[in-house]
């Protein structure tokens, strides 16, 4: 059917979003627009929601993707993602991460916005709900949890290049994200690694998926790809 036809679309484009060029040349294309109108069609569908949520965590690592995104309510539609399938493990983990992107952006109003759309309930049903959370998602929840509480902080300046609307550059330190974004694998032991910085988030990357289908859901919808992630959490451990 068609949810699912959109559910596969938003898995390919995260997908194909791995490789730098092609975040560029997707959202050029008008991919953005087309993953935020799956998940809006389809809000009660966990693969779109899971895969819609982690295309716009890959292809936001690019600026003007992120800018894109945050102008079409990508920032709202992970947070309702996240409320309403709460239990979901692969809604938790991509949405989760998809908001620990938005938060590593130096705009306050991502933030507001996130607490606006109930982002802080949503984290904390998750935090709480049984069975409870994978520990790399507990750790981002918790971080998010914290730093949506924090006061505003004053918003740093930007270049025109990078606030300008329409228009995508090659530039690879844009298409890279900011400079503090470190690859990480998949689900790392945080206990036994270096310590992030003290505003630091580790930031998902989803991995290409190289033939077959995701696993099924129960009540038959799909389940997530495994994923290697740029976990970028905001403020270092809980």
């Amino acid at each position: 059917d068609e949810a699912r036809v959109q559910h596969f679309a938003c898995l390919a484009c995260s997908n194909f979003a791995h490789d730098d060029t092609n975040k560029v040349e997707i959202g050029k294309a008008g991919g953005n627009r087309l993953i935020v109108a799956a998940m809006q069609r389809f809000p009660d569908h966990v693969g779109a929601q899971e895969q819609g949520c982690g295309a716009l965590a890959n292809l936001g690592i690019h600026a003007h993707n992120m800018v894109e995104i945050a102008q079409i309510n990508g920032i709202e539609l992970v947070v309702q993602a996240l409320r309403r399938h709460f239990q979901q493990k692969g809604v938790q983990e991509n949405a989760c991460f998809a908001l620990s992107k938005f938060m590593a952006m130096p705009n306050e109003s991502y933030r507001q916005r996130m607490k606006a759309a109930g982002a802080e309930e949503a984290l904390i049903k998750v935090r709480d709900g049984t069975p409870p959370p994978d520990f790399d998602v507990r750790i981002c929840v918790n971080v998010l949890i914290r730093r949506l509480g924090e006061e505003a902080q004053p918003q740093e300046t930007h270049s025109p290049q990078q606030h300008q609307a329409g228009g995508y550059s090659t530039n690879p330190a844009m298409i890279a994200g900011p400079p503090h974004v470190q690859p990480m694998q998949m689900r790392p032991q945080f206990g036994g690694q270096q310590q992030s910085s003290p505003t630091a988030i580790h930031i998902q990357h989803v991995q290409p998926v190289m033939g077959g289908y995701p696993q099924q859901h129960h009540g038959g919808h799909h389940q997530h790809q495994h994923h290697q992630h740029h976990h970028h959490h905001p403020g270092g451990h809980p």
